[in-house]
């Protein structure tokens, strides 16, 4: 009998093959089983997380997003005024530091923190009003409080000094500043009026925290630039006013 002719009886498929070691136990199996729940379950918490995080990421209270009615846009409505409205994507929505040497000015991103995220510009041209949000972190008040040094700094109206500076060198005060909080973030909606926007390319936000020291040899000018009339970049399209928004006598 060949070799070959032997093999098939080494390899009879009816035979059970013994065992190869001694059984697992009970608590080891048990263990592997609830290893691997618990990191199912932890691994849909994360993305379960991080999905909540980008979808309040874009999401923002009403009373923020939406055109508000200060006295100055009420009596210019009244009056019968244009009011067709105008909006743009905020092409660099954070914070970076304003520079000044030599009577120049510029604006650069370096040393960014991102406390602060600017969007919902809303401009209406005929009666010189531009409104826009900021949004911060609820985290940002305890870094802003350490980084200028700052005692009981917390989320209010007026826990900062906002400035909107033009290119041509006008400035100009909120007429409105109302707040709003949800979920992870706070939120300020600012309104300006009274605003000359001819020849006007660009508006920039200077954002002061109440109390901070301007002479400290450390402090940086913060400011985010939130309106930008130049077709090369950054050009504006219609923003169409809901029923809620229309305004009423």
């Amino acid at each position: 009998m060949t070799d070959y002719e032997l093999y098939g009886d080494y390899n009879r498929g009816d035979e059970d093959e013994e065992p190869q070691g001694p059984p697992k136990s009970p608590v080891w199996t048990f263990l592997g089983r609830l290893i691997r729940i618990v990191a199912a379950v932890l691994l849909s918490v994360i993305v379960v997380t991080l999905a909540c995080r980008i979808i309040l990421s874009h999401w923002y209270p009403k009373s923020v997003r939406r055109l508000f009615y200060t006295e100055a846009l009420s009596a210019y409505a009244a009056a019968g005024g244009d009011m067709s409205a105008l909006t743009q994507e905020i092409r660099v929505p954070f914070e970076g530091e304003y520079l000044e040497s030599d009577g120049q000015t510029t604006q650069v991103q370096t040393s960014r923190n991102g406390y602060y995220y600017a969007d919902n510009l809303i401009v209406v041209p005929g009666a010189g009003a531009v409104q826009f949000s900021i949004r911060l972190n609820k985290h940002a008040f305890e870094e802003i409080a350490a980084q200028y040094r700052l005692t009981d700094f917390q989320m209010a109206q007026d826990a900062f000094e906002f400035t909107l500076i033009d290119n041509l060198g006008n400035t100009y005060a909120p007429s409105a500043v109302s707040t709003a909080s949800k979920f992870f973030y706070h939120y300020y909606k600012l309104c300006f009026d009274g605003l000359q926007l001819e020849g006007v390319s660009w508006l920039r936000l200077n954002i002061l925290p109440r109390g901070a020291d301007t002479e400290a040899e450390d402090y940086r000018q913060l400011t985010v630039c939130v309106y930008e009339d130049n077709p090369s970049y950054n050009t504006f399209e219609t923003y169409r006013l809901k029923k809620s928004e229309r305004y009423k006598a």
